[in-house]
């Protein structure tokens, strides 16, 4: 019962990383030009997405599944967003979203997809 749910989630996240990925490249390019608006609307949905997904690493990894992934790579960002948005730093939040989380979300997804083959 329980492998199966690690095989369900594993193909959940290996479905839903693109989609995320595509996303947080999406808020980075908006915002570098000038499209606060229109990255800002996506802004909620991914933090959620970002949280399901640690959520989901760290569920499967308690639940014995042997995962090459630290969620704290992931979660150190978390932080560094609630300020760069607190004073408005749309360099910053352009920057952390293109440098760093879309980079770990891409990693991720390859470690997500070997597991699965």
């Amino acid at each position: 019962m329980v492998q199966q749910l690690i095989k369900e989630t594993r193909r959940s996240c290996q479905d839903y990383l693109p989609k995320l990925i595509q996303a947080t490249s999406s808020i980075s390019h908006g915002l570098q030009s000038g499209n606060e608006v229109e990255a800002m609307a996506v802004l909620p949905d991914v933090i959620t997405g970002l949280q399901w997904l640690v959520e989901a690493v760290r569920g499967m990894q308690g639940n014995g599944c042997d995962l090459d992934i630290s969620s704290d790579l992931l979660t150190a960002h978390f932080h560094e967003l609630e300020q760069a948005l607190r004073v408005k730093d749309y360099i910053l939040l352009a920057d952390l979203f293109e440098y760093e989380i879309t980079p770990t979300l891409e990693d991720w997804l390859k470690k997500v997809t070997i597991i699965e083959q």
